[in-house]
């Protein structure tokens, strides 16, 4: 692609992870613990497979209500 088209790319690229550094320092700023690391998580689903996140709502409801 032309080099004008990929301007705006990495312009968003550049702004997504200015965004994640900031988000980073506020979470260990107020929880003392390090953002991203799934120990800190209760629950991660990847949901990249499923078309809708309505399909899988309710076999989540039976796994947290068992």
């Amino acid at each position: 692609p032309p080099r004008s088209t990929l301007f705006p790319y990495t312009t968003l690229f550049r702004s997504i992870l200015s965004v994640d550094k900031k988000r980073s320092r506020y979470y260990q700023f107020y929880t003392n613990q390090v953002w991203g690391k799934k120990e800190h998580y209760d629950l991660c689903i990847n949901t990249s497979r499923y078309a809708q996140i309505k399909e899988i709502i309710p076999g989540l409801t039976a796994l947290v209500t068992m």
